[in-house]
């Protein structure tokens, strides 16, 4: 397949939610942390839906100066990519979001939440696996709070500079 027809079709199917921004799009990673938690780690019970279900304290480093906006996603991986917190439109010269949120746009999460749902496995005595995704955005998203991850992931297409992630963990 020629690079123009494989590009037009990575973008139509981008369009359609099919595929996320990739690494492929950045030229740059954010590093990514928490006071709340070390990476790798058990995530605390007030971050999770067992105990005060607020987000966690989220910082992040090696933003570029073509950054215009933040957004962050947290899902699920293991869960066919379940989202539980999405919010975008943080102002470019953050570098963190205080618990509990309060910046950016919060989107619809596919609970059907605007905000936040902390991680609440279901299987009793399993580790699941959660990931943070902070992406930095070359523009500022003309977004609502009824915003759902497949319209994000379709805004941001295009638009990702950079991008990290922090992975963590819960137990039921």
């Amino acid at each position: 397949m020629p690079m123009r027809r494989a590009t037009a079709l990575l973008a139509c199917l981008a369009s359609w939610g099919v595929v996320r921004p990739s690494a492929a799009q950045t030229d740059q990673s954010l590093v990514v942390s928490s006071d709340d938690f070390v990476a790798g780690s058990l995530m605390p019970v007030d971050v999770t839906c067992f105990g005060a279900d607020r987000s966690p304290q989220l910082s992040w480093t090696s933003v570029p100066e073509s950054t215009r906006s933040i957004a962050v996603i947290l899902d699920e991986p293991a869960s066919s990519g379940k989202t539980l917190w999405l919010v975008f439109d943080i102002d470019a010269t953050r570098r963190s979001l205080p618990p509990g949120g309060g910046v950016g746009t919060p989107g619809t999460n596919d609970l059907d939440r605007v905000g936040y749902s902390g991680p609440c496995p279901e299987t009793p005595g399993r580790r699941h696996d959660y990931r943070f995704l902070v992406y930095g955005l070359d523009a500022v998203l003309p977004l609502g709070s009824k915003t759902t991850r497949a319209v994000l992931d379709r805004a941001m297409y295009g638009h990702v500079v950079a991008r990290g992630q922090l992975l963590a963990s819960a137990v039921q």
